[in-house]
């Protein structure tokens, strides 16, 4: 009942507002179209009484005056005025207002008739709207705004009218889901739906709707299609023909490729269709001899130029095809090789035509595009500079053909613009012209514009080459940190003006040779890694020292050249530039902690990692050096330490399972470092001290091969098998005391060799003297080194049985200086001092007293322990013993 009586009441307003207000016959309702005036007279030039905004609607009189109309206006002071207003900007309202409907553009009601006015409502586009006729331009409508009616404007712009005259029309649904609205708006629902390619049925409705009638559920309703989503076939087909570009290329049921495939051709079949929709062609084809309509999407064909150019290229490939068809998967009618001439016309993108003969009779075939290139129209001379050692000029553009001629790096070349990556060059051979093509990367075209720039010789030595190639031969050199003079001129070389013999030459220079004088310089910082680390005048530690600065003293210096740094320093209160040697600076601060850990089964790995960290560590004070190699080319290490003239030897480990001497010996060389350093004493003895006077020098692993066989296996060495062999295939070497391959280091010097035996005569675990004196590299390192040195007397670490033995066989007064320092050296190490018997038998202590004739003592390490390494468990008394032998021995010896 209530909605009964709603809708009673809005008709009865509706009738109310179309019926209109009635108005006085001598007045009319007027829309002010832009801002207009009242003026007391009927002139412009008279009294402004008011002036009207654009949009508002005023009632007026007509006057005696034909271009004004009569407005009455209320003044506050006058009461009741009149005043005329020009009828250009006025329009009169319609009286007799006509009901209208038509469809919204996205249409806004305004509160005026005039669109700067404010909105009170909007509808979507598609909505159907009701209103009044108003002006020429503008409609009267009723709206509901929160509830309340109120009438408002809308501008004729903003509605259009079904067409009066419908057409019906046939189109393609080309979205996957093509659907048919209620309205026509895309947010109205959807009545149908229809996949692309369907053909569909339709009239002419609104500009960017069509009207359709489609059955819901049996039921007749009509609907409306946007326009984008459909697409009429085009009235004039024209029949074309074209090649398939897609493997296979599908002929579809529908022009949609979700449609099912009615027939397929391979790539480069011919194929003929006619023009359909945009994006899609119509071709009849024949399935199981019925004849049938389908689609070919236009993106898997294409059309052949119906004007062909004659062109001609060279073949890019090493086998360039000529198919049978314009598929690369095609028959090969004929190939060609890399750098021939070929002949072609334009057919389709990416594809040429060519006629070729195969076995005498004519067949057309085709060259992919990209397998040829034209060489340019107009060609340009050039001039470059061969840059690699030796840069060939081909009979054919490619580098599988014959060589004409060949030119070497630097070597200024004439050639022409020809292809891509080719150039072409006129060369003689045998005196006759031949053209031959260069590798665009075998040549370089120097700068045009070239800079004149200023750098730095940058290395030890920098060259100006005769040609920019550093095969070429040196015009002059300069030493690092010069600086030059020099212009751009290739991408890695300088051009320079040098002086040979006082005549002005041309030279080159490698980019890499100098530093730009502009070049950033960096700050860095560093610290003085030798004794004494100068700054000198200029890059040459044979110029004048400017200043001197302490082991590790810190220093802020600029990058320079390669081997030297720029540095600013004050002589005398004046400031100076100098430079520092690299090879004088270490960028990190020495520490001196302890970097050898003896307390662990010490391996060979182990020790070459400790002496390079206790070399960097300090670099001033100790220097090692590889003095040969063994069997299975580990390195034999001397590492000296101290700064004296007076040498003396220290070996260990030249038995294999002695090899907690080399725990010793590193941890001697560690700790005497790091009292040099902190000027600490040892036991009592003065460290700085006495290595300022003495060097010691430490053979630390004179047997590395068997070390490392007792330690890991025979597996640990190159010939494992020997080694099993020899040890009854156990791969347990504990007891283990000859070097890699069976032989006693100890039994192999050539001084009583004779003597030592022949048993046993063959490789062993111990005692074997070899095959010969000096037959091993271990024992032959031993002697060159020592035979190079004036050595003051030698220590010979061994193990086990805390004995200081001493060589009986040595002659004249070393045999009682040998004496005295055994005999000090037992004082030290609380050790049973044992003369050896007065024959040589092949050991190192024998060849040391014989050829050198100067002391030499083997302290035997801990308490006896049998045939195997001496525990660990015993380093700490061992350490306690020796801590400060070789120092003593050594200042005792100088």
């Amino acid at each position: 009942m209530k909605k009964f009586l709603f809708v009673l009441f809005f008709t009865g307003m509706l009738f109310s507002f179309l019926q209109g207000v009635s108005a006085e016959e001598a007045e009319s309702e007027v829309l002010i179209l832009e801002e207009s005036n009242v003026y007391s007279e009927n002139s412009k030039d008279s009294t402004i009484l008011k002036t009207f905004e654009k949009g508002s609607i005023v009632k007026v009189h007509s006057s005696e005056f034909k271009n004004w109309f009569l407005i009455s206006l209320n003044d506050e002071e006058k009461g009741q005025v009149e005043g005329y207003i020009h009828k250009d900007n006025i329009e009169v309202i319609d009286k007799e207002q006509e009901l209208k409907s038509g469809y919204s553009k996205g249409t806004p009601i305004y509160q005026n008739p005039n669109q700067g006015s404010k909105v009170l409502k909007e509808y979507n586009e598609g909505k159907l709207l009701y209103y009044k006729t108003f002006t020429s331009n503008w409609y009267e409508a009723l709206v509901y705004v929160d509830g309340e009616a109120a009438t408002g404007y809308i501008h004729k712009g903003d509605i259009e009218y079904p067409v009066e005259d419908q057409k019906s029309l046939t189109g393609i649904a080309l979205n996957k889901s093509t659907n048919v609205y209620s309205e026509p708006m895309k947010s109205s629902s959807t009545l149908k739906s229809y996949r692309q390619g369907k053909l569909l049925y339709f009239k002419t409705y609104l500009d960017q709707w069509y009207e359709a009638l489609v059955y819901v559920d049996g039921e007749a309703q009509s609907g409306y299609i946007h326009v984008n989503d459909v697409e009429i076939p085009t009235n004039n087909p024209e029949l074309l023909q074209g090649v398939a570009m897609t493997s296979p290329t599908n002929i579809y049921t529908m022009a949609s490729k979700s449609s099912d495939v009615l027939k397929n051709y391979d790539k480069g079949s011919v194929l003929y269709y006619k023009t359909y929709i945009n994006g899609w062609y119509e071709a009849i084809v024949y399935v199981n001899g019925s004849k049938r309509i389908g689609y070919i999407s236009a993106s898997d064909v294409e059309e052949p130029t119906d004007q062909p150019v004659n062109l001609s290229g060279i073949a890019l490939k090493q086998k360039t095809n000529v198919y049978s068809s314009l598929n690369d998967d095609s028959r090969v009618l004929k190939d060609y090789s890399q750098g021939s001439k070929l002949y072609y016309q334009t057919y389709l993108n990416g594809w040429y035509k060519a006629i070729v003969y195969v076995n005498g009779e004519r067949k057309t075939g085709y060259i992919k595009a990209s397998d040829v290139e034209q060489p340019v129209e107009n060609q340009e001379n050039l001039k470059g500079v061969a840059v690699k050692d030796r840069v060939y000029v081909y009979d054919r553009p490619s580098r599988q053909s014959g060589q004409l001629k060949s030119y070497r790096a630097g070597k200024l070349l004439y050639y022409k613009t020809y292809l891509n990556n080719w150039y072409e060059a006129l060369v003689y051979v045998n005196g006759k012209p031949k053209t031959g093509y260069i590798h665009k990367s075998d040549v370089e075209e120097p700068v045009e514009n070239q800079k004149s720039l200023k750098g730095y010789a940058y290395n030890s030595t920098v060259h100006v080459y005769k040609l920019p190639s550093k095969g070429a031969s040196s015009l002059k050199s300069y030493r690092e940190g010069k600086l030059l003079y020099y212009k751009t001129y290739l991408k890695n070389w300088y051009e320079a003006i040098v002086y040979v013999n006082n005549k002005r030459t041309t030279g080159y220079i490698y980019k890499s040779d100098v530093i730009n004088q502009n070049a950033k310089q960096d700050l860095v910082e560093g610290y003085a890694s030798k004794e004494k680390t100068y700054v000198y005048k200029s890059t040459s530690k044979n110029s004048k020292k400017l200043k001197g600065y302490d082991f590790n003293s810190k220093l802020i210096f600029k990058t320079f050249t390669r081997n030297w740094y720029e540095a600013i320093v004050f002589v005398d209160g004046e400031r100076h530039k100098g430079y520092i040697s690299k090879d004088d600076i270490s960028l990190d601060k020495f520490t001196f902690n302890s970097i050898v850990n003896p307390k662990t089964e010490y391996s060979y790995n182990q020790m070459v990692s400790d002496i390079k960290k206790l070399e960097n560590t300090y670099p001033h004070l100790i220097e090692a050096e590889v003095i040969g190699r063994s069997n299975d080319g580990r390195k034999i290490y001397a590492v000296k330490i101290g700064k004296g003239s007076n040498d003396t030897l220290v070996t260990a480990s030249i038995h294999a399972r002695e090899w907690i001497s080399t725990n010793l010996v590193m941890e001697q060389i560690d700790s005497y470092a790091e009292a040099y350093m902190k000027d600490n004493r040892i036991s009592g003895v003065d460290v700085k001290d006495t290595l300022n006077d003495v060097t010691l020098h430490f053979i630390t692993m004179v047997n590395p091969d068997g070390v490392t066989l007792v330690q890991e296996g025979a597996y640990a060495l190159s010939n494992t098998s020997q080694l099993l062999n020899i040890n009854n295939g156990s791969n347990d070497f504990k007891h283990w005391k000859s070097n890699g391959r069976g032989v006693d280091i100890n039994r192999n010097f050539s001084v009583g060799w004779d003597n030592a035996g022949s048993y046993p005569d063959n490789p062993s675990s111990q005692f074997y003297k070899g095959p010969s004196p000096v037959s091993e590299p271990e024992s032959l390192a031993l002697v060159n080194y020592a035979s190079r040195h004036n050595f003051n007397g030698a220590i010979s670490y061994h193990s086990s049985g805390q004995l200081i033995y001493w060589d009986g066989s040595a002659r004249g007064a070393n045999h009682s200086e040998t004496r005295r320092i055994a005999n000090i050296a037992g004082n030290k190490t609380g050790y049973t001092v044992i003369r050896e018997i007065d024959q040589y038998l092949g050991h190192f202590s024998d060849w040391f007293a014989y050829h050198i004739n100067e002391p030499f003592i083997t302290p035997e390490l801990s308490p006896s322990v049998g045939d195997r390494p001496v525990p660990l468990s015993h380093f700490n008394d061992i350490w306690d013993e020796n801590d400060t032998l070789p120092l003593i021995i050594a200042n005792e010896l100088k």
